[in-house]
């Protein structure tokens, strides 16, 4: 049978120091959640975080030991002078001394939301239009997984850019007030050279 065959091939393949990748792949799988069940026994889902709550109202971050803010904006894809002299003012002058400056660039693979509006825009007129469009849509959406060059990597991104600042309990700015004077400082400053943020809500996080 074929179980008799899988067990065989996987005894043969011990014999000459190999393993089966299913089976290293069952164990170590076996092991993490081995490891995360053991966690869970002495700590809860909380303890493991680095955070306590949100304020609803403002969408701060109260941190175990900090309290931060969020902010999404799309990457830039060129600067001049005046963009590099505003993001260093923003460094030097809008946000205080002592505070932690976090920059994330996230690459997310998941773009069909994206595609799914531009082919239900372009595939209004129908016939050979609609199933030409279809096929460009299927081609740049197995892109994100796939490259799209045989010369070198090229996948498809949704690319964001994620700006978080906190500060320590302890620090002269630790309160919200504070906190929602500088998000709108930062916001202000990035919009002056044509970038568009938003607030990091608690869903998106």
């Amino acid at each position: 049978t074929a179980g008799q065959r899988s067990a065989f091939a996987q005894k043969i393949a011990g014999i000459l120091g190999h393993r089966d990748q299913s089976v290293q792949d069952a164990y170590d799988n076996a092991q993490a959640r081995n490891t995360l069940n053991s966690a869970y026994d002495h700590y809860s889902l909380q303890d493991l975080l680095s955070y306590d709550l949100v304020d609803p109202d403002s969408q701060i971050f109260i941190n175990k030991q900090s309290l931060g803010f969020g902010l999404a904006l799309s990457p830039a894809t060129g600067s001049d002078e005046e963009f590099v002299q505003i993001l260093t003012s923003l460094l030097t002058d809008v946000l205080p001394a002592g505070g932690d400056l976090h920059i994330l660039l996230w690459g997310s693979p998941h773009i069909g939301q994206g595609l799914d509006q531009v082919q239900t825009v372009c595939s209004q007129r129908g016939g050979e239009f609609a199933r030409l469009v279809q096929l460009q849509v299927d081609h740049l959406r197995n892109g994100a997984h796939v490259s799209l060059s045989q010369s070198s990597d090229f996948y498809l991104r949704d690319l964001k850019l994620y700006i978080f600042f906190s500060v320590t309990k302890s620090h002269k700015d630790a309160n919200i007030a504070a906190l929602v004077q500088y998000r709108e400082d930062v916001a202000n400053s990035l919009k002056s050279i044509k970038l568009s943020s938003e607030i990091v809500h608690v869903e998106t996080l």
